[in-house]
């Protein structure tokens, strides 16, 4: 198996909610927000229209990595077919090499630096008919409050709302490491902090890529109909590049 790094396609928007339901279908927050088969349906649908706007908007980068067909000269690179010189020119962007092919197996965004007082507002999400909006807007408003703990008004490189899947089927290859490389590359670039929120399997990874724990976030709910409370808890996470 061959894996490289492409900014994301229109053609990929399916394929991308695809992978975002196989792996966090199964999240109690997901469940919580989404907590029928049905509506959950319609947040795949949901997911991909999202998908669409961010690839087209100038401001937020969507990776995906693809599993390509063999190729003697990729297998050769010597990094698991990931080009570090394709930081600055993704295959796919003008003045890169390449044509996107292969199967997506995993993509992330990364949403860019806004400045202060920059007039810039990100596509809103559509929420399917029977959301949960109590407990979606409660975890928003949370993890806002500790993003703006984190880093305030500087610029930094968050990892988006869609945070970063991979197909279960494709995991521990090394797609998202590839990824999130790639951030933590324009971190470096462009002297900013890097911010993300991690569920509580997933905080080992970004350790291990660099981030630090800044603090635990948490929401006490309600379960859809039953007379019960359950608790959910990420991880907030800083990248501080060498310049900082």
């Amino acid at each position: 198996m061959t894996l490289k790094l492409y900014p994301a396609l229109p053609a990929d928007a399916g394929r991308i909610s695809d992978i975002h339901m196989a792996a966090f279908g199964s999240n109690a927050m997901l469940l919580a927000q989404f907590h029928t088969p049905d509506v959950r349906e319609g947040l795949r649908e949901s997911i991909r229209r999202k998908a669409l706007a961010d690839i087209d908007d100038p401001k937020i980068t969507v990776l995906v990595v693809r599993n390509l067909p063999s190729d003697p000269d990729v297998a050769n690179a010597g990094d698991g077919g990931f080009h570090r010189s394709l930081v600055n020119g993704l295959p796919g962007e003008p003045g890169s090499e390449g044509t996107p092919e292969g199967e997506v197996v995993a993509f992330a965004k990364w949403s860019h630096p806004v400045a202060k007082g920059e007039e810039y507002e990100e596509t809103a999400w559509i929420w399917p008919p029977g959301t949960n909006l109590d407990i979606l807007e409660g975890w928003g408003r949370v993890t806002e409050e500790v993003q703006e703990q984190a880093v305030g008004d500087r610029p930094c490189y968050p990892l988006g709302l869609t945070f970063m899947g991979t197909d279960p089927a494709h995991k521990r290859k090394g797609a998202a490491s590839m990824m999130v490389r790639w951030g933590l590359d324009q971190c470096e670039k462009d002297g900013v902090q890097g911010y993300l929120e991690s569920t509580l399997d997933a905080a080992p990874f970004y350790e291990k890529m660099g981030f630090a724990a800044f603090k635990n976030i948490s929401l006490r709910y309600q379960v859809e109909g039953y007379d019960k409370y359950e608790i959910y808890e990420e991880i907030a996470f800083l990248y501080s590049n060498s310049s900082i």
